[in-house]
């Protein structure tokens, strides 16, 4: 199976989640900046390690 992690390693994925989290975040708060619990979502996703 090809995964984030075979073909860029553990480092380049985490830097990848977090620069898109940090995107995904930033639109959301122009779009809606009332999403607090849409912002608890994202981050458990980008955050869990299982």
């Amino acid at each position: 199976t090809v995964t984030y992690i075979s073909l860029l390693g553990i480092e380049q994925t985490r830097n990848r989640i977090d620069n898109k989290r940090k995107q995904a975040e930033m639109i959301l708060d122009d779009l809606w900046p009332q999403a607090g619990t849409i912002h608890d979502v994202i981050r458990h996703i980008c955050e869990r390690t299982k």
